[in-house]
């Protein structure tokens, strides 16, 4: 059976969220996250893969124990409690780490290190006849002891030395940057996502290129744990050498292919004996092909032949860390940042500061600051985006109503929860796209705009160019990076063209509405995953779904099935003729911890595989009165087996609306939506109520409605 342990994971402040993503990478299951560090539990694998492939984390404990404690005999009886003999050979050296809160029961860390060291020499004398060797300086095992107010933790250091002693670097600059540290910059700058697209990376202060190593590391998936000669658990007794070995070999090959998915990445300093230090450490770490360094000064620097926007992240001189003072060094900050502005239009912009330089500002409003410590420092990271040009007078009105809209907006939002929303729908008929904002449940902000295909009249030169002023409208007016910002193109679509695959991601996030999550994509399909026009409608299916048998047809995602299962609806039953779709679905719920069943009639929430149109009119025949609820949002357009190979909601619309109301059961409801320009309803005998402006929100009150909306009682 595998054996899982309780580990802990210690970290720099303010990086224990980060730490706790690294956990869970691993395997791990995440107990608890603090401000120190990340509470996890995991078995042997887990344990090694987290040595291998942790960036952020400073170490990894395995934990033995926490003790009440209130004096030092205490703390001897508890570390003598511990079976050492079972955790490593005699024959081994080690060490006790001591470290801990003030007001703690034992107040000085070098005296509670030897008390336990006895405790661990006495328990071996007694079990083996012999005692461990101490080394302070180079141990086979090291022991870590956490000191708090009443209690002790004790466990084993299972990395030895710590985790930002990657082994790869061989010459120290003046003004060294931790590799953790680093890689939590890297990490706070979302440089993995823009890697993945192919976009460079530029260091201006390079340094002994602590920073260009760790991009490179992070942008090809490549374990820094690969580079370490030893690991503290090499001399536990529950190491497994095949095991470790074996997954070594797998990160090994890993390392091999994401050679090869490493972008461009460029250092520079103006310290020749600074670039050459990088050069040797890029060496050994492997990375000479990957990496680019070279003499510069960063108050000229220019892209050059990097034509695309990328990041450029860099940890410049400040006060405690290099000879610069007041004037020059604010000076150096000031030039720093007119050259970025100048030169850098559309990039990322990362700065690390510490603390006596924050007053020296690049001329720059950060988007984001973070605290991050290198060591004892604690330093500042500001996120910047720069704007490449200034706008168009039309694309400056096109801001300023973006502007507008949102400030239109911003208290409905606020006091609804709503974080994905219609900004803007062609308000000026010049720049006609839709704009919506998808805010992700970890606070990151995306664009997705869709233009409207221009007339054939318009020049297509000009309809480019007016694309191109919205999406730096939108980035300026938002202060969104233009990264964050998916652009289409809408066309009328028939059929299944509606839902076909524009792109090959695979990237989705994960998002609010009424207090559920969902799953949307905003690269790969026309549509995103959620319809946002129909917010109020999944609202009030909620509201109205308690106790009753509830069917969704052309289903999609599944969104207004998991707002009817929230609403505590006796079943679901969600049909869709798509596979893709259908198992998205499940994922919602799923997101929502409702558990779905393809096609099984006794499950609570079904998932069922079939044309609608067929489907609909076989169990019009056979199940009268089977629902209480029903929901129907067919397309405008599709091909279908049933209808003469074609359905056409206007034409067809009557049929489909006469075989929900034999589903329905006496009192039920079924709810009727199509976004068919100029629709006109053609039902007789049923008792039908236009709720269109009732199920349309205030993001979506333009000149037309987005959709029309109709609730018929049985």
């Amino acid at each position: 059976m595998t054996a899982f342990h309780t580990l802990f994971a210690p970290s720099a402040k303010h990086c224990s969220d980060i730490v706790a993503d690294e956990a869970s990478l691993a395997g791990g299951e995440v107990l608890a996250i603090l401000p120190g560090g990340v509470s996890f539990r995991g078995n042997l694998e887990t344990m090694y893969r987290f040595c291998l492939n942790a960036r952020v984390a400073s170490s990894l404990i395995l934990s033995l124990g926490r003790f009440a404690v209130e004096e030092a005999k205490d703390l001897y009886r508890a570390a003598n409690s511990i079976d050492w003999p079972s955790l490593f050979p005699v024959r081994a050296s080690f060490a006790v780490d001591a470290a801990g809160k003030r007001d703690r029961a034992v107040e000085h860390t070098g005296y509670a290190a030897r008390v336990v060291k006895d405790a661990i020499a006495d328990r071996f004398r007694d079990a083996c006849g012999a005692r461990p060797s101490v080394d302070t300086a180079h141990p086979d095992i090291t022991i870590n002891l956490f000191i708090e107010r009443k209690a002790v933790s004790i466990g084993i250091d299972l990395a030895g030395e710590a985790l930002h002693r990657r082994g790869y670097r061989k010459e120290r600059g003046e003004a060294v940057l931790r590799e953790t540290v680093a890689a939590a910059a890297l990490v706070r700058a979302d440089w993995k996502s823009m890697a993945s697209e192919g976009k460079p990376f530029v260091d201006p202060f390079c340094g002994s290129g602590t920073l260009l190593i760790e991009a490179a590391l992070a942008a090809g998936d490549i374990a820094p744990g690969l580079f370490r000669r030893q690991f503290g658990f090499e001399s536990w007794k529950g190491h497994d050498p095949q095991l470790w070995e074996r997954m070594r070999k797998e990160a090994e090959e890993f390392r091999r292919k994401g050679l090869k998915r490493i972008p461009v990445i460029k250092g520079y300093d103006i310290d020749p004996a600074a670039v050459a230090a990088a050069a040797k450490n890029i060496a050994a770490a492997g990375l000479r092909e990957g990496i680019e360094v070279k003499v510069a000064d960063a108050r000229f620097l220019e892209p050059g032949a990097l034509r695309e926007p990328g990041l450029l992240l860099c940890d410049p001189p400040y006060g405690k860390r290099s000879d610069l003072r007041g004037k020059a060094l604010e000076g150096l900050y000031r030039s720093f940042g007119e050259n970025l502005k100048l030169h850098f239009g559309g990039w990322k912009i990362g700065v690390v500061a510490g603390d006596e330089a924050r007053n020296y500002h690049i001329g720059l409003k950060p988007e984001k600051v973070n605290t991050l410590f290198n060591g004892p420092v604690e330093c500042s990271l500001g996120l910047y985006q720069i704007r490449e040009r200034e706008q168009s007078p039309g694309g400056g009105m096109a801001a300023n109503r973006l502007k507008k809209n949102m400030k239109r907006l911003k208290r409905w939002l606020l006091d609804e929860g709503i974080t994905c929303f219609r900004l803007y729908d062609a308000d000026m008929p010049e720049y006609a796209a839709a704009i919506d904002l998808y805010e992700s449940v970890d606070n990151d902000r995306w664009i997705h705009l869709q233009e409207y295909v221009p007339p054939a009249s318009i020049d297509p030169a000009a309809a480019a160019r007016r694309l191109g002023e919205l999406v730096d409208a939108t980035s300026d007016a938002l202060g969104i990076a233009r990264s964050h910002i998916v652009v289409k193109r809408r066309r009328r679509q028939r059929g299944t063209n509606q839902y076909a695959k524009v792109s090959e991601t695979g990237r989705e996030l994960e998002v609010f509405e009424n207090g559920l999550r969902f799953l949307v994509n905003l690269h790969d399909y026309l549509d995103t995953g959620i319809f946002l026009d129909h917010r109020p409608l999944r609202r009030s299916i909620m509201e109205t779904a308690q106790d009753k048998r509830f069917l969704n047809l052309f289903c999609y995602t599944g969104t207004v099935s998991v707002h009817a299962a929230a609403g505590s609806a006796a079943r679901t039953t969600s049909v869709d003729n798509s596979n893709t779709y259908l198992n998205w679905a499940g994922r919602n719920m799923a997101l929502n911890g409702f558990q779905t069943q393809f096609g099984d009639k006794k499950a609570k929430h079904r998932l069922i595989k079939a044309d609608c149109l067929t489907w609909l009119e076989t169990a019009a025949k056979r199940e009268h009165g089977a629902y209480d609820l029903i929901f129907l949002d067919p397309p405008t357009f599709s091909n279908s087996k049933n209808m003469d190979d074609t359905f056409d909601v206007q034409r067809d619309h009557p049929k489909l609306i006469e075989w929900c109301m034999e589903l329905l059961a006496p009192g039920g409801l079924l709810l009727f939506s199509t976004n068919r320009k100029g629709f006109v309803l053609e039902v007789k005998d049923q008792d039908a109520r236009e709720i269109t402006d009732e199920t349309i929100d205030p993001d979506f009150h333009t000149r037309k409605a987005p959709h029309f909306c109709w609730a018929f009682r049985k």
